[in-house]
């Protein structure tokens, strides 16, 4: 069940930036929430890679 919240926030976060990318046109705009999205869901999955393979 832990799996899905960040699953379903990082297919939102896409949706988003796609939304703004093809619709909104305005991408460069918020390119600082961009990275910011993008670096937290690397750090979230390094640390869940490197979690899951602690045994």
């Amino acid at each position: 069940m832990a799996i899905f919240g960040p699953s379903i926030l990082s297919a939102l976060f896409i949706g988003w930036v796609l939304y703004r990318a093809f619709i909104k046109k305005d991408l460069k705009k918020h390119k600082n929430e961009v990275f910011g999205g993008f670096f937290f869901m690397a750090v979230w999955a390094l640390l869940y890679i490197v979690l899951t393979n602690i045994s």
